[in-house]
């Protein structure tokens, strides 16, 4: 039971490190063609800000 709960568990890990692969992938084409902003936008930065915030993990 031990080894099967342990390839579950690596599984899943893999499984969400694709994930997150992936929405790195879809954010980096969707930034790729867009030309740099001419002035600081306080609401994008602060949703980007929330998004990163959310994803961050406090693994040791």
């Amino acid at each position: 039971m031990k080894i099967e709960n342990k390839i579950q568990g690596l599984l899943k890990e893999t499984n969400r490190n694709e994930s997150i692969k992936q929405r790195l992938n879809k954010f980096k084409s969707l930034f790729k063609n867009i030309d740099i902003m001419p002035k600081f936008d306080k609401e994008v930065f602060e949703c980007l800000i929330d998004k990163v915030a959310l994803g961050r993990s406090n693994k040791s």
